[in-house]
């Protein structure tokens, strides 16, 4: 077991690396391209996306990897949508 508190470093490396189901990859790239069709450049991702509370680190972190502003919305302690522009 880890004496130590794990840095926000290595912690930031494992979100990154943390392999997303293609499923919500996709999902996550039809509402980016859905937004920028209709003029418009922000969408959420949700639970019905795959969002869980295991993988939203990493999407958020991968979508701010790509440009966006990414905003967590908490429901009961719990994530409930990523909302990013």
């Amino acid at each position: 077991m880890n004496s130590k508190i794990i840095s926000k470093d290595v912690a930031l490396k494992m979100a990154k690396n943390y392999e997303l189901p293609q499923k919500l990859l996709n999902n996550i790239n039809d509402k980016i391209i859905r937004s920028y069709a209709h003029g418009k450049c922000d969408f959420s991702i949700q639970y019905a996306d795959g969002l869980t509370q295991e993988n939203y680190l990493s999407v958020s972190t991968q979508l701010q990897e790509a440009g966006y502003n990414v905003q967590m919305v908490y429901a009961n302690g719990k994530i409930f949508e990523l909302y990013a522009e």
